[in-house]
């Protein structure tokens, strides 16, 4: 209608205006001629309950599904999220699967993902995840223009810190061919091993026995040697890190001299007083050794030859057709997992972890300091290089880069008042560790599936009201 008059349109014309079909508009013309009043009544669309809505029932079904699997609570992070860790080997795709082979009328995978969601559980991130700190300037690069230059010059900062930590590594690689009295070794937490190892459904909703390993690896020889116990032994923290590397210090050869450890920064494990002061204690109480340097490659940038080592033995993990019920299966197929220059695999026994936070203790000759000699602050996370050196007693040399022309801080260590180091050092723990009530539970309830000589190992562990952990997430949180 224009100023007050009627006009007509080709229907070709208000079609394409409208944008709708020949259709549409003859329906709402018959409808509206049919309206008493003129007025088309209100479209019904939405109103009705679709037929493939999920009953509320079927929904808590999926809930109840995705809650059967074990959770872990992070110690690092309880004050930054309540979210519960589901573990490392489940994914969305491989619960959903799980779920099929138990449902008789499975929900789709979206509505799957959609309760996941809405549930307060997450899965860890993997350790070897991209650098944080890269992602970090990728991130601002592509966002915030204006900062873009400064955040390409602290990127470019970041990068030749990166390389200048494997540029140190390869040089110090090739000085210790050089030198006879110089040794060289990487060393790294692998993932934990769950015991027994399981193929079957049913071993992803239970909890089961936790299996570690760190490796050392020679740069010199390419040899590696394992130390492997399980979580009954003992723990997975500084003072376990700290203690299988004095046993493999205590076992070189007597015209190595100089020592070099290369290591990711996790300062729950390798970044810490616990190896710090058994590094200073070793290398007072060594016939042989007269220094030992620690150096730590770049956050998310830690490839080691451990992860290679690691591989392998996950390669093996996954193709053996040997049974793993016992902690010592896991020790027999590293030992025979690689014919050619085979690992060493060092049993590590409770008498074997030292408490090397006793040299620390009020009554120890050693006390960490927050400062310097200097009087500057001290702060393990920015730390690159570690220097402990025989003829220096109780004095750390200490710098936040791996460049050779910047000086070493220096840290004391000593304790006014004593200064004698002990003979020997109490262990961690006298007698077993014990696990959760839930653990034991579950492990028993996985005997029909392992072999009847193994079923008193598992019948006769220690319990006790101690939480279920994942100690691959507590890694990682202590890492980030």
């Amino acid at each position: 209608m224009i100023e007050g008059k009627s006009n007509s349109v080709r229907k070709e014309c208000f079609r394409g205006t409208f944008g709708e079909t020949t259709g549409f508009i003859e329906r709402v013309a018959k409808k509206k001629r049919a309206s008493p009043t003129g007025i088309l009544p209100e479209h019904g669309r939405g109103k009705g309950t679709p037929q493939n809505k999920k009953s509320e029932d079927e929904l808590q079904t999926v809930k109840n599904h995705i809650l059967s699997f074990p959770t872990y609570e992070s110690h690092y992070c309880r004050q930054r999220t309540t979210k519960k860790f589901l573990p490392q080997n489940l994914n969305i795709s491989k619960m959903y699967e799980l779920y099929r082979h138990c449902t008789a009328s499975p929900v789709s995978l979206t509505i799957y993902t959609k309760c996941f969601h809405e549930l307060n559980v997450a899965f860890r991130k993997p350790k070897q995840d991209t650098c944080h700190t890269c992602d970090l300037f990728n991130m601002k690069v592509t966002t915030f223009i204006g900062e873009e230059e400064v955040t390409k010059e602290r990127d470019a900062h970041h990068k030749a810190a990166e390389e200048e930590a494997y540029s140190a590594k390869r040089h110090d690689k090739e000085d210790a061919k050089l030198d006879e009295s110089k040794g060289i070794f990487v060393f790294d937490l692998q993932q934990c091993l769950p015991t027994p190892y399981l193929t079957t459904s049913v071993s992803f909703y239970k909890r089961q026995l936790w299996t570690f390993n760190l490796t050392i690896h020679d740069l010199k020889t390419n040899k590696a040697t394992c130390f492997m116990w399980d979580e009954t032994v003992s723990g997975r923290g500084g003072n376990q890190i700290a203690s299988c590397l004095y046993q493999f210090i205590s076992q070189l050869p007597q015209n190595i001299q100089s020592v070099v450890f290369y290591s990711d920064c996790c300062g729950g494990q390798n970044r810490n007083s616990f190896v710090a002061s058994m590094f200073s204690y070793v290398v007072q109480t060594s016939d042989h050794i007269e220094e030992i340097h620690h150096k730590f490659l770049v956050s998310g940038h830690t490839h080691l030859e451990c992860d290679t080592d690691h591989a392998i033995i996950e390669k093996e993990k996954k193709r053996t057709g040997m049974k793993i019920n016992h902690p010592n299966d896991w020790y027999q197929l590293v030992r025979s997992c690689r014919r050619r220059n085979p690992f060493n695999v060092f049993v590590v026994e409770k008498q074997h972890f030292l408490d090397f936070s006793s040299l620390c203790k009020p009554t120890g000759p050693f006390q960490m300091k927050k400062t310097d000699t200097l009087g500057n602050t001290f702060l393990w996370q920015k730390t690159q290089w570690l220097k402990y050196v025989k003829e220096t007693e109780g004095i750390i040399f200490v710098k936040e880069s791996l460049n050779e022309n910047i000086p070493f801080k220096e840290i004391s260590l000593r304790r006014r008042g004593r200064n004698s180091l002990p003979t020997s050092l109490p262990v961690v723990n006298e007698g077993p560790i014990p696990i959760s009530k839930e653990k034991k539970k579950d492990l028993l309830d996985l005997l029909p599936l392992i072999d009847s000589a193994f079923h008193d190992f598992y019948k006769n562990l220690p319990v006790d009201n101690v939480p279920a952990s994942d100690p691959d997430l507590e890694e990682y949180d202590a890492d980030a």
